[in-house]
């Protein structure tokens, strides 16, 4: 196994499957309770597999999510399992990691447009500073694979304002 910020991935030929896949379904009625489950999954940061399968970096943390999730869905007559998979026969490893890439690129991506468009206007204020510094948070949190945009966002690490905005 080996560490990447903190978060312990399984390398392909340890005994520990590398990744999580919450497969599960809901039942037809409750469509609050369908979306609630997709923003959490959103927050977690998974990776959508399919129509009722997301996928995770095998963690401790991640475990945790996925069966808290599980137990939610089971307890609205959902059904839901959470797997530990070794490989997907139609990814590799490295599509599954760009997948995740890919993502955390996006909210990057949006996160900058944020700061620079804060930079430039009036929406200077203390509280949209701190949002956007939470949102920066966020997204470190579920950045599995050290995205490379997550260097022009470092100065949202910061609690000077200044610093921040000029980006």
């Amino acid at each position: 196994m080996y560490t990447i910020d903190e978060m312990v991935i399984a390398e392909r030929n340890s005994s520990v499957p590398p990744w999580l896949l919450l497969a599960f379904s809901l039942p037809r009625k409750g469509a609050s309770f369908r979306v609630a489950v997709w923003r959490k999954l959103q927050r977690y940061g998974s990776l959508p597999l399919g129509n009722s399968g997301y996928l995770l970096p095998n963690s401790a943390g991640n475990r945790e999510k996925f069966e808290w999730l599980a137990t939610a869905i089971r307890g609205a007559q959902g059904e839901a399992s959470v797997l530990e998979v070794q490989s997907i026969d139609n990814y590799s490893s490295s599509q599954l990691t760009k997948g995740f890439s890919a993502a955390r690129s996006r909210d990057y991506r949006d996160l900058l447009k944020a700061l620079r468009s804060a930079a430039s206007a009036s929406r200077k204020s203390p509280a949209y500073i701190a949002r956007l510094r939470l949102r920066f948070q966020e997204i470190e949190s579920i950045d599995f694979f050290a995205n490379k945009l997550i260097r022009p966002c470092w100065p949202c690490r910061n609690d000077n304002p200044r610093l921040l905005l000029q980006i």
